[in-house]
């Protein structure tokens, strides 16, 4: 019995031995090539890191963030110029037709084209950072007309402040920006229409009407509309923090003496039903006026004066939404006060109203789809007694997997002025006997385009 069991533990052991020898002839390489491994793949990381480091832009410091972002945007615009058989003749001799114009460009998507944005911040303490906003517009060159195009690339700079901000008691913006009225108008809960939009002083900003001849009359579109916008210039601003969840209060001191101020309240009434309302004023002076009427500042004491009211709801389970807003330029009465430009006077106040409704949902998986549509009316924005009416219709598909947006969209601008208006070349061809007389017209385009953010 013992000496089997010798015998057999003999052989246990003999067994267990040689596994261990195998296993260690066996483990003996892989440790061997982990090693070299090991040492190769270093060699080759620490090289990927100095090839890295020597071509990585580097920040100033570590204190203040850096995030870059952007904005890439292109349209493909058909017009069609229907304004020439509507002028009318001198002397009341009948309508002189002439061929109307249509033709295809490839234009950026004015307010929404190619632009970098970098901003950044640094906290000061549990409260309160400073930061800055640095915007770079990528425009082409010039406006579209019936025979021009935009040509080259220009660079610009957009809203570029610094700013400092306290939950507690709000911020201040200083640099490049805004006046308060820009911050209230009536698109807030259309994402599609802002990104696709061209609109009123966008599409027709340089489309001209013509004079009895078919000829350039000197008049653009864009001169008779007019919206809450105010230019972008210099200067300082304030938003203060949300005072129970609703109200924003905002003021501004921008360019040679322009003050702006507005107050907005927005929240949800019901879970799914979100609104907005907005009130905002602004008095400008030193020529700087409203972006689409600048005659608008010729008020009895050479400032413009202009009172904007804007609103609207968006009901989520729906997807229906529905936006207006109101704006008036106030003018002098008494004509012999009011100080020229472009040759007119104004003793009638300027007006212009937009609503906006749609839908908006996902229903392709892809991101939103919006349907929208809107219409803008003014009043006596190109001179006294003339005005511009536009409707617009569009289509806008988000992919969100690509961070782009399609979009599609059709206007159509009319210009209202009165008989006997003559163009801004009048005073300097009447002698050589030119007529021109220039009758109510109107043009259509349609945009297809794309927007991608990065």
């Amino acid at each position: 019995m013992i000496g089997g069991l010798m015998k057999t533990s003999s052989y246990l052991a003999i067994a267990t031995a040689a596994g261990l020898m195998l296993g260690g002839v066996t483990m003996a390489p892989k440790a061997a090539r982990a090693a070299d491994l090991g040492g190769d793949c270093c060699a080759d990381l620490e090289s990927r890191v100095a090839e890295l480091e020597a071509t990585t832009v580097r920040k100033g410091n570590k204190k203040v963030s850096l995030t870059i972002s952007g904005r890439m945007a292109y349209t493909l615009t058909y017009f069609t110029d229907n304004s020439s058989p509507a002028a009318l003749a001198p002397n009341g001799s009948g309508p002189v037709t002439t061929d109307s114009k249509s033709d295809i460009y490839v234009s950026d998507n004015s307010g929404n084209g190619p632009a970098m944005f970098f901003d950044g911040s640094g906290k000061v303490n549990s409260d309160v950072v400073v930061g800055y906003h640095m915007e770079l517009d990528y425009n082409l060159t010039g406006g579209n007309s019936q025979n021009t195009r935009q040509g080259g690339n220009a660079i610009s700079n957009g809203d570029t402040f610094v700013y400092i901000k306290s939950d507690r008691l709000g911020r201040v913006n200083l640099g490049h920006l805004d006046g308060v009225v820009d911050d209230f108008g009536g698109e807030g809960f259309a994402s599609g229409y802002v990104v696709g939009l061209q609109g009123s002083l966008r599409g027709t900003g340089a489309f001209w009407l013509r004079d009895v001849a078919g000829q350039n009359s000197g008049i653009a579109y864009g001169k008779s509309f007019s919206g809450l916008d105010t230019s972008g210039d210099t200067g300082i601003k304030y938003i203060s923090p949300t005072f129970g969840k609703w109200l924003t209060l905002e003021a501004a001191y921008t360019g040679d003496n322009t003050w702006s101020y507005g107050a907005s309240l927005s929240g949800n009434l019901a879970k799914s039903l979100a609104v907005k309302f907005g009130i905002a004023y602004s008095s400008a002076g030193e020529g700087d006026g409203l972006t689409g009427g600048k005659q608008a500042f010729a008020n009895q004491n050479g400032r413009a004066n202009v009172l904007g009211l804007s609103g609207g709801f968006n009901e989520t389970d729906s997807g229906l939404f529905l936006t207006g807003d109101y704006a008036i330029a106030y003018a002098n009465s008494d004509a012999g006060a009011i100080a020229a430009t472009d040759g007119l006077l104004h003793t009638m106040d300027m007006t212009t109203w937009e609503i906006l409704g749609g839908w908006h949902k996902n229903v392709t998986g892809m991101g939103t789809t919006e349907v929208w549509g809107s219409f803008q009316h003014s009043t006596n924005q190109f001179a006294d007694n003339t005005s511009g009416s536009a409707f617009q219709v569009g289509v806008d598909q988000a992919i969100d997997s690509a961070s782009s947006h399609l979009f599609l969209t059709y206007e159509n601008y009319n210009v209202s002025l009165p008989a006997g208006t003559l163009d801004g070349a009048a005073t300097a061809t009447a002698a050589a006997g030119i007529n021109n007389l220039v009758g109510s017209q109107n043009l259509s385009t349609l945009i297809a385009g794309m927007a991608i953010t990065f």
